[in-house]
């Protein structure tokens, strides 16, 4: 067993809601060992994390503390933005497959995955740069799953959209990605690129292509905002959940240098 291979369990675990739930699990634990003062504490603890964890509030002010930020492209002015950086091709990051999807019959890109491709080819079509993709079998996925690039693909085909040029079917990492398609784009004589992805996963993207010696220009999508008054920011939430986990896995990723 690879060593990266444990990356989903430890990331599932290190992070909301698993979290929180975990400190209250401790809390017990004490109780049960009468240690009553110290249980009372992690329990509180346990029950804070677990609020606020599902809270948009707190996951786009931990987003703004610990993350990086990065600025859009100003939509006004894509061509020309792309064209001072010398952009020779846009490159698209995977973002999940959907292996069992019952109305299609067949695998589908996930929401993250397709959201990225459809800002990256509405890039392309205003500069008419080439698109590669990069996708393949997240460590957490299982021997009969379909890569991304693979239901991407697919995706395409049947939205008679145009095919990509680059395509990166093997990569179980934003690492791996990075280090798989640099050569592929080089072959093409291609150094400089603009890279799509979730603003919130840009940080550590952003780092394992430049590691590759390519020149790159982000260009995110999928901010973490939220159009709740503020009060209901601090009230849990689906979208506070899921927007806490991004935030949490990015933060952890790049301190322990994983990308």
């Amino acid at each position: 067993m690879e060593l990266a291979s444990l990356k989903p369990w430890l990331a599932a675990l290190a992070i909301p809601p698993a979290l929180g739930i975990c400190v209250l699990i401790l809390a017990c634990l004490l109780m049960l060992l009468r240690k009553p003062r110290l249980g009372a504490l992690l329990g509180v603890t346990g029950l804070a994390i677990a609020w606020l964890t599902a809270c948009s509030g707190f996951a786009i002010w931990v987003n703004t503390l610990v993350l990086p930020q990065v600025n859009a492209l100003p939509a006004n002015a894509i061509p020309s933005s792309l064209a001072a950086a010398k952009v020779q091709a846009i490159v698209v990051l995977g973002g999940g497959v959907e292996s069992v999807s019952r109305e299609y019959a067949s695998p589908q890109p996930s929401p993250n995955t397709l959201a990225r491709l459809h800002y990256g080819l509405h890039l392309a079509r205003q500069s008419g740069l080439p698109v590669a993709f990069a996708g393949g079998l997240g460590w957490a996925g299982s021997g009969n799953s379909v890569t991304e690039a693979r239901a991407v693909g697919q995706w395409l085909a049947q939205e008679d959209k145009p095919a990509l040029t680059w395509l990166d079917n093997s990569s179980k990492d934003t690492a791996q990605n990075a280090r798989v398609l640099a050569p592929m784009l080089r072959q093409s004589g291609v150094e400089r690129i603009a890279l799509v992805t979730h603003a919130w996963h840009m940080p550590r993207s952003l780092r394992a292509f430049e590691a590759t010696g390519l020149h790159v220009l982000p260009a995110p999508m999928g901010f973490i905002e939220s159009s709740d008054m503020l009060g209901l920011q601090w009230i849990p939430s689906s979208d506070g959940v899921r927007d806490n986990r991004r935030v949490w896995r990015e933060a952890l990723a790049l301190v322990l240098g994983i990308y």
